[in-house]
């Protein structure tokens, strides 16, 4: 995949690398650290699966769940750092926490070489989230070529429903990692 350019009447060209995707998607090491596929791999044997996915997760206590078959969860336990001054969970935490999830989901049917990034997400919030252990649930509805349309939920403690929503993902290929064909 080449850049992404955006371009209208009267507007400037932007342009948005594939390593940019990949950053904001923590698929790719911070600016400035190279490294070989096989560092990578011990790299990750040696790390947890939330490490694995990027140190966003990590920073906000998002646990991985099970994935298999276009099925995701990821647990979040509810502390004063995800909460905004009316004691609830602030919107973009639940917003990642979803994201997650449906991250987590994408990788259990990507094929080698392929990774995903979110190109769209749409979360309802149905209740405040205030305590406990957070449960975000992803299911892959559809997967053509190289978008991925899945719904979300998110429950409560007690199983009550306090966000759902939609997201759409887009495979990528790592150049780095995935050769070249002639």
């Amino acid at each position: 995949m080449g850049a992404i350019s955006i371009a209208g009447r009267g507007r400037r060209r932007i342009g948005v690398s594939d390593y940019n995707l990949r950053v904001g998607a923590g698929l790719v090491p911070a600016l400035g650290t190279v490294r070989t596929q096989e560092e990578t791999m011990t790299q990750q044997e040696a790390s947890s699966p939330a490490e694995q996915d990027g140190p966003f997760a990590e920073l906000l206590d998002i646990r991985p769940g099970e994935s298999a078959n276009g099925v995701g969860t990821a647990f979040m336990t509810v502390a004063d750092k995800h909460r905004q001054r009316a004691g609830a969970v602030q919107g973009g935490i639940l917003v990642a926490l979803a994201d997650y999830a449906f991250f987590r989901a994408c990788r259990s049917v990507l094929k080698e070489g392929e990774h995903a990034v979110t190109i769209e997400l749409k979360l309802n919030f149905i209740a405040p989230a205030r305590e406990g252990e957070l449960t975000a649930r992803t299911n892959i509805k559809s997967r053509g070529g190289r978008i991925i349309v899945g719904d979300m939920e998110i429950t409560g403690p007690d199983g009550s429903l306090i966000a759902t929503g939609l997201g759409t993902y887009m495979t990528v290929y790592d150049r780095r990692t995935t050769p070249k064909l002639d």
